[in-house]
Order: structure tokens, then sequence, then C-alpha cells
């Protein structure tokens, strides 16, 4: 419950906060995100997929103004156990969502 409020809180100001940002990266955690604090940061891009994710994030994509339709949706991009499909089920969907007037908000999550 407290995960889900403070994701709706996270998504509220993002929508508030980048109303002219493009493809603007924010943090979810101030500091290191909890059960990271004893752990080294391995996080590697191979492929176009994020392995060891060490701190989530959220990717703002808005569409331009001549097209947008004040419709948003939050992208949590697929994988495996290992690793989190960034580009083709990530940032390739939000620009997908951007021609079509729909702001995209794509999550880098933990697997672990």
């Amino acid at each position: 419950m407290v995960k889900n409020l403070r994701l709706c809180l996270i998504l509220l100001f993002v929508l508030t906060y980048t109303s002219n940002a493009q493809n603007k990266v924010l943090k979810i955690w101030n500091g290191l995100a909890p059960g990271t604090e004893n752990r080294k940061n391995e996080e590697t891009i191979k492929n176009n997929r994020v392995w060891n994710v060490y701190q989530p994030d959220i990717t703002v994509f808005l569409p331009p103004k001549s097209n947008e339709s004040h419709t948003a949706m939050l992208v949590f991009p697929g994988g495996a156990y290992t690793h989190v499909t960034i580009e083709k089920e990530g940032s390739k969907v939000a620009e997908w969502l951007n021609k079509n007037g729909i702001a995209a908000f794509v999550l880098k999550y933990r697997l672990d």
C-alpha cells in the first residue's frame, strides 16, 4: 500500500514538474534506494538491455505540444530475471506513444 502511494505521488510530481521537459531522467529515491546501501554498482548496458539495475529511475518522454492529447502512460519494460529490455520495450514504446500524442514515463526498475 505504501509503495503504491509513493509511486502515485512520484507520478503526480513528475506530471507537474516536467511540463516542458523532454526525455528527462528522474531519480526515484533521494540518495540510495533501500537495499543498495551495501551493494556495489554493477549496472551495465549490453545489447540495449540493462543488467544489474542499481538505482531505479523514470525517464520522461513528452510529445510535441502540437500533438499532445493530455494522456499519459507508465511503461514497465519487460525482460527476464536478470535484465530489463529498456530500449525495445521501453524507449521505443515511449517514442511510438509520443507520435500518437501520448506522454510516456519509462520505469527502469530493479529485479532483486
